[in-house]
């Protein structure tokens, strides 16, 4: 269990521990509850590897991608920090021409890959394992990142932690190294409960970004509650 949690107030700490609790549990692979999407659509066949964050408040970023596919249609897109690869698996579908799924885990790297398969995707979905934009040296119209919100040190001995938490050096590198790789957009997402240390609405106008925020939205069932939202930021 992670001890390294001094950062983080009795609240967050509460919700982190409960999470990494529900994930060290997954010992199996197994299928996630329907992930709805909207207009009747869900995702019934998405596996979850242990080690993988599970989709938790991500699902409300997918099911926004979802709702704004027409303007991912035709488009090329970066799924940072994929984890199971829902994020890329709803652009696929959505009709973006092509995606390019990247995790820093082998665990995460691995559970993308069968998702993509399993949802017919290996078309136009590519996966790669590397820290950011190591090994994508492509420009993609928009990229979603579903960023770690909690402030804290992950633990290699739990990959799962990769997409939970971070000290806040993550998304001041992402933030900067995106500026090369973005055309038009960059989606993300956040929860209040964590503080600022992760929020891109805090740090994305540093780096030369405009920030509009979309979805805010409270989550009072499932494995992260709060308020959530998620984020759109352009280059000014």
């Amino acid at each position: 269990m992670i001890t390294e949690l001094t950062a983080l107030n009795e609240a967050q700490q509460r919700q982190v521990q409960k999470q990494i609790q529900l994930h060290t549990r997954c010992v199996e692979p197994f299928i996630f509850n329907p992930i709805e999407l909207g207009d009747g659509v869900s995702l019934d066949n998405v596996i979850v590897y242990p080690g993988v964050l599970w989709p938790m408040s991500s699902r409300r970023l997918a099911a926004f991608l979802y709702s704004n596919r027409a303007s991912l249609r035709g488009k090329t897109v970066i799924d940072m920090g994929c984890g199971c690869g829902l994020q890329g698996i709803t652009a696929g579908l959505s009709g973006a021409e092509r995606v390019i799924l990247s995790d820093l885990t082998q665990e995460a790297y691995h559970n993308a890959l069968d998702n993509v398969k399993r949802h017919k995707l290996t078309a136009k979905c590519e996966v790669r394992r590397g820290d950011l934009f190591e090994f994508i040296p492509e420009t993609a119209d928009v990229i979603v990142f579903a960023q770690p919100y909690f402030a804290g040190k992950p633990d290699p001995a739990l990959p799962f932690t990769f997409g939970m938490l971070d000290e806040g050096e993550l998304i001041h590198r992402f933030l900067d190294q995106a500026r090369s790789h973005v055309e038009e957009r960059i989606i993300m997402c956040h929860l209040d409960l964590a503080g600022d240390t992760n929020n891109p609405r805090v740090h994305a106008p540093k780096y030369g970004y405009k920030v509009v925020e979309h979805s805010r939205e409270s989550l009072t069932t499932g494995e992260q509650q709060g308020v959530f939202s998620v984020q759109e930021l352009i280059l000014e």
